[in-house]
């Protein structure tokens, strides 16, 4: 019918180029072997650049600003010898309080604040943040109303 043919060039749409591959379970032992030891080489390449990257972003972050830099930064931070990474802390925090929507976002998970349930919608000069968020009795750790 039709409505097969239609499925199955659907199937044929997203299945375009792999007609050639051979299953690993239809493979010989050593070509299993050859594929997982390439596949192993790889992925110990791909994480020592990512643990290269990560250091250097770790360096960066604790390098101070360049003085004309800096002065912007340490009166929004009141702190003397701002490095990037307050740097760029304080700039989102500033994004955020002009209602910047994806770093109010960014902010709260930073902080560790971001709820599952929390929805962010912007109106034409506002914001409305809706919150469902549960608390707790600190003596007795009940949630309460």
């Amino acid at each position: 019918t039709a409505m097969q043919e239609n499925k199955k060039e659907e199937a044929n749409k997203w299945n375009k180029g792999t007609e050639n591959l051979i299953p690993l379970n239809k493979r010989t032992k050593a070509e299993q072997r050859e594929i997982t030891r390439s596949g192993g080489i790889k992925s110990g390449e791909t994480r020592r650049k990512q643990k290269e990257i990560k250091e250097l972003m770790q360096t960066i972050d604790s390098t101070s600003l360049p003085s004309e830099q800096a002065e912007t930064y340490q009166q929004v931070l009141d702190i003397d010898n701002p490095t990037y990474r307050e740097a760029v802390v304080a700039t989102i925090y500033l994004k955020a309080l002009s209602g910047d929507m994806r770093a109010i976002e960014l902010y709260l998970k930073l902080k560790g604040e971001m709820p599952k349930d929390i929805e962010l919608m912007a109106g034409d000069k506002s914001m409305t943040i809706v919150w469902n968020e549960k608390r707790y009795n600190d003596d007795t750790n009940q949630e309460t109303e």
